[in-house]
């Protein structure tokens, strides 16, 4: 359904859900229809790893389909059309912790947005590359310290003991 001109109720509802119901209207329009307006989907999905976790964070959609946003439905797969809903978050929070991943695995991620109307179309998908952890490996000039600091009580005791021998 496409409403345009005068028949737009308000002009910031971009979607809205299939449930139809036909009404008479006397005024200008033959037939009224009653829509249940659905939230956009949000924008700005990213997807960041940390320790291998991955952490995601989106912006709310500007507008909510004149209906609270309650929830917001995380989707992940293994590829872009193997999505599927992973958690349920409150309509309040803009972020999400995904701490079940396997390194050296490629995440996909969508989110969409719901209202007491219906849930939103996904948000675009993004995507991320969990990488191995690396080994912990002493930095060079912390060995180099290490080492400067033994040489320099070897020399200390071997000038120690030389200089009590003469005594």
């Amino acid at each position: 359904v496409v409403l345009t001109g005068a028949n737009i109720l308000n002009p910031h509802v971009a979607a809205y859900s299939s449930s139809l119901v036909f009404m008479s209207y006397t005024d200008s329009w033959s037939n009224f229809f009653l829509l249940e307006p659905v939230p956009p989907p949000l924008s700005n999905l990213t997807a960041t790893v940390s320790h291998s976790e991955v952490k995601l964070t989106w912006k709310a959609p500007l507008y909510d389909g004149n209906s609270t946003i309650t929830a917001y439905k995380i989707y992940r797969g293994t590829s872009n059309d193997s999505l599927e809903v992973m958690a349920t978050v409150n309509g309040s929070v803009t972020e999400y912790l995904d701490d079940n991943v396997t390194a050296g695995e490629k995440y996909y991620y969508a989110v969409s947005a719901v209202n007491s109307f219906a849930e939103s179309n996904l948000s675009e998908i993004s995507s991320i590359d969990v990488q191995q952890e690396s080994q912990s490996v002493p930095s060079l000039a912390l060995v180099g310290t290490i080492g400067s600091a033994v040489m320099a009580v070897l020399i200390a005791s071997v000038i120690w003991v030389k200089y009590r021998r003469r005594k």
